[in-house]
């Protein structure tokens, strides 16, 4: 029986018809997920219920009943140090704003930035020394001019020199020397066994001949290098699938090295604390094709800590604590969930 039928006829649920769109099917960014076809053995996995992500009252700025992640606590602490007008009360349209103020702003937060990651903040738009160094090597032996010549050269660098993609007209090929990265969205593969989703520095590091990546992979790599650029570049997300888009030479462009597509757009990109959640729920996903459904859940967690708008990471969770048994949290997830769509 699948998944979703199973879950609403043990709860009752009402079933909500929305889009797509709105409530996603159990996906790794772009791949269908087995989950639903997991037999009802694996519904006795033994009950095991850590605490998924710790929840702390830095101060008593925060609303009454509202919680936040020790991420979150980190930030706040950071910009009350740094003597960052924080408003008198806390609750989650104000947590959001700052998330905001620090994630783009991210030079001049990069302390706080700092703290933040010492407590588990997983950053996907972290330019460290191995994508600066990558970059200036490019443009050290490339030489590139205009905004466009730069963005083109780092695309190159990141598909497999026999994939070609067009540009106003003409065609370009991936780099000889670049990292030759492969396309691949199966969240099975083994480098994804221990991290779920791959960061942007764990793709350069891996050894030439095994660097891979999905949509949303490529998309924070390539985020990373238009950055340590100098280039104005934003992840967008689409159901299933993600791209990037750049201000290059004052138009907008789509950067799809996933389907291989760079053009002029009129689409609007994601900001950093919208596009974060995203990699916490794919990592998650991928985290429960391993059978890893605690670390999931930690991943959902996460998640909604910085947003907790996304009707289909609260889908996740619930499955994951279906899984293992934990009825009364699987229900409360699925009712958000529910509860979210009704708003769209």
């Amino acid at each position: 029986m699948p998944l979703e039928q199973l879950r609403l006829q043990t709860f009752g649920l009402q079933r909500f018809n929305t889009p797509k769109a709105s409530v996603p099917e159990r996906r790794f960014n772009g791949a269908q997920s087995n989950i639903a076809s997991l037999t009802c053995a694996a519904l006795a996995h033994p009950m095991f219920h850590p605490a998924s992500i710790s929840f702390v009252r830095p101060s008593t700025l925060l609303e009454p009943g509202m919680e936040i992640s020790q991420f979150g606590s980190a930030m706040i602490r950071g910009l009350r140090q740094r003597n960052y007008p924080l408003p008198e009360r806390i609750g989650p349209t104000e947590l959001a704003g700052l998330y905001d103020e620090v994630l783009n702003n991210r030079s001049r937060y990069e302390p706080v930035l700092q703290s933040m990651r010492s407590v588990g903040f997983e950053d996907p738009f972290q330019i460290t020394p191995q994508i600066q160094a990558h970059v200036d090597t490019l443009f050290d032996i490339h030489k590139p001019c205009t905004e466009l010549h730069k963005a083109i050269l780092l695309f190159r660098s990141v598909i497999p020199e026999d994939k070609s993609f067009i540009v106003n007209s003409q065609s370009y090929y991936g780099l000889n020397d670049g990292l030759g990265i492969k396309y691949n969205d199966d969240a099975l593969h083994i480098s994804r066994k221990e991290k779920g989703s791959l960061l942007p520095t764990d793709i350069i590091e891996t050894p030439p001949d095994e660097r891979i990546a999905l949509c949303l992979e490529y998309s924070h790599l390539l985020v990373c290098l238009l950055r340590a650029a100098g280039l104005t570049a934003h992840p967008k997300g689409e159901p299933f699938h993600t791209y990037v888009i750049a201000d290059l030479d004052g138009y907008k462009y789509q950067l799809d090295a996933a389907h291989l597509k760079f053009r002029k757009t009129l689409n609007g990109a994601n900001s950093d604390r919208q596009s974060i959640p995203r990699y916490y729920n794919n990592k998650g996903a991928s985290l429960d094709k391993h059978g890893k459904f605690d670390e999931a859940i930690k991943c959902y967690d996460k998640a909604t800590a910085i947003d907790p708008n996304l009707a289909f990471v609260w889908n996740n969770k619930g499955e994951a604590l279906f899984i293992q048994g934990r009825w009364d949290e699987a229900k409360t997830c699925f009712n958000e969930e529910q509860r979210l769509c009704r708003l769209k």
